[in-house]
């Protein structure tokens, strides 16, 4: 084979090897621009649509139409995001903007009561493609579980998600198509802790979670 051609077949195969790296390297968090997004940042997270906890046969124990939260990147490396939720706040429709649901008209609805924040948001690349997970405790610490609690006033439905379990959900990778980061976490159980009647002996968690600095959309690529 004369040496020219063997030069352009390396260099073909060069550059196939670098963009098969890139697209392995994934996932990572963006600008609109593309551009990478620094560690340090402060991510707001808004809902989409709204947030539920329902039973096991799919009624709708508490309902909230307004989650607010903020994460702290610590690492977007290409091959990981992780990011650290600092705080968090769920608001509805119901008296002084507190959550509905099926007990009362207005229960309140407060995440992680028993053990509080942080929590670890992660994407690696050696987890299924587009594969996000929360779990308690900083990411840079060891895993803790993470509890939810739903106060009725009178009564408190208390519930956990172990620390050998993490929450999983998924993100968008679409930034191609315009589609804003977004994580979606469906029908995660949550066991019970302190489920005092009428509470539920477990429940489902579904929401879903839009990222933006400072009101710009970010994006996972």
């Amino acid at each position: 084979m004369p040496k020219k051609l063997i030069s352009t077949c390396l260099a073909i195969a060069t550059l196939a090897f670098a963009t098969a790296s890139i697209a392995s390297a994934s996932p990572v968090l963006t600008h609109a621009t593309g551009s990478v997004q620094a560690t340090g940042t402060t991510l707001s997270a808004a809902n989409v649509g709204e947030m539920l906890f329902t039973d096991t046969s799919g009624n709708i124990i508490t309902r909230c139409t307004s989650a607010n939260l903020a994460w702290e990147l610590t690492r977007n490396s290409g091959t990981a995001i992780e990011s650290n939720i600092t705080s968090a706040s769920f608001t509805g429709t119901g008296t002084e903007g507190n959550c509905t649901g099926t007990f009362f008209s207005s229960p309140r609805f407060t995440m992680a009561v028993a053990n509080g924040l942080p929590w670890c948001v992660r994407a690696l690349s050696s987890m299924a493609t587009n594969e996000a997970q929360i779990r308690g405790g900083k990411c840079s610490e060891a895993a803790r579980e993470i509890r939810f609690a739903v106060d009725l006033g009178s009564i408190t439905c208390l519930y956990a998600r172990s620390s050998t379990e993490p929450i999983v959900g998924t993100i968008t990778t679409d930034n191609a198509q315009g589609q804003d980061a977004v994580v979606h976490i469906e029908r995660q159980l949550v066991k019970p802790v302190s489920t005092p009647f009428p509470c539920p002996e477990e429940e489902l968690l579904d929401f879903s979670l839009t990222l933006s600095v400072g009101g710009t959309p970010a994006y996972f690529s």
